[in-house]
């Protein structure tokens, strides 16, 4: 399908009409990165892989990897949009882990409800099977002068986590635009403000948007 002239990811769910889970948007993520989406269709057209390797079967849980990513200090990134009036701008997610206390910054203007999820996304991946490990984790939303409202931005900072930690692979959310709040469950749940950001998508040149 397409919306407004944008190719839309749409992954074979068991029933399509089920919402998408954070541990499922981060498998299929991590199949984009790893060349074998086998499950994962852009507009109809299913892409070349082997279905029978899940990416997050062996690096979750991985805490050698996490350690070395915490060494090389791996920087995770996900792209993703903020709706300002009717104009949609981008945003650039960036997730950095480090050793320390273990606590939860974010910065760029966010307000309220991106800053509460914190809770919202340490629940959903813990409860969708990531035992991610307490660290220090920094998240900016850049542009850092312009607020950032909502909790659209659940979806993207879950999935710059995984990368930040070596879960997944650091060039399997590119090219794409991520929105969607979380659940306690690891459920991703409707946002508003989608068709401006999918105008956006389009005139920014991104290949696919990826929203419940």
């Amino acid at each position: 399908r397409r919306l407004t002239g944008i190719p839309v990811v749409a992954v074979e769910w068991p029933d399509p009409e089920d919402l998408v889970s954070v541990r499922d948007a981060a498998r299929h993520a991590g199949r984009i990165g790893l060349a074998s989406p086998d499950h994962l269709r852009i507009d109809g057209q299913a892409l070349a892989g082997n279905s029978d390797r899940d990416p997050l079967a062996v690096s979750v849980g991985d805490h050698a990897g996490m350690r070395a990513a915490m060494a090389a200090g791996v920087l995770g990134k996900a792209h993703s949009a903020g709706v300002l009036g009717v104009d949609a701008y981008p945003v650039l997610i960036e997730v950095d882990v480090a050793n320390g206390l273990p606590q939860y910054n974010v910065v760029g203007l966010p307000d309220v409800a991106v800053k509460e999820g914190a809770v919202r996304v340490r629940a959903a991946l813990e409860n969708a099977g990531f035992a991610l490990p307490p660290r220090r984790i920094n998240v900016n939303l850049a542009p850092a002068d312009v607020r950032k409202d909502g909790a659209a931005y659940d979806l993207p900072i879950a999935l710059a986590m995984l990368v930040a930690f070596e879960v997944l692979p650091a060039n399997a959310l590119d090219g794409l635009l991520w929105l969607g709040e979380l659940g306690f469950d690891g459920g991703v749940r409707r946002i508003v403000g989608s068709l401006p950001v999918a105008l956006l998508a389009r005139r920014a040149g991104y290949r696919g948007l990826v929203l419940p």
